[in-house]
């Protein structure tokens, strides 16, 4: 009985944090979102604090490092803005090799990464 109950708790507690992870992830969405209409109002700090959140939501989607790597350039903050667009573009580039993708290409962009990032 003892063990029926402890895989019942497991399972209860297991589909809570997948609840969680979901709903994080349509926080994160959501608060971009309003980052974005702040970054065309011209709000480029707000949007920034924003996009970041978003991010600690859903750090595996990389479009949060992508818009907040746009939004230091519109800021003219260069130099976070690349360091941001190379961390984008990684994620993308793991991403793409996780999909799928024959090994060849994905050991490619990694070295490519590891070239231009140094």
């Amino acid at each position: 009985m003892k063990i029926i109950f402890t895989i019942l708790l497991i399972f209860s507690l297991s589909l809570n944090s997948f609840a969680q992870t979901k709903d994080d992830k349509v926080k994160a969405r959501e608060t971009a979102l309003e980052a974005i209409k702040a970054m065309d109002k011209g709000e480029i700090d707000k949007s920034i604090v924003m996009l970041e959140e978003s991010e600690k939501l859903d750090p595996k989607n990389y479009h949060y490092p992508y818009e907040i790597g746009y939004a230091y350039y519109l800021n003219k903050d260069y130099k976070n803005a690349i360091k941001t667009s190379l961390a984008s573009r990684q994620a993308i580039s793991l991403t793409s090799c996780t999909e799928g993708n024959s090994t060849f290409p994905c050991l490619q962009t990694t070295y490519s990464l590891n070239v231009m990032g140094n």
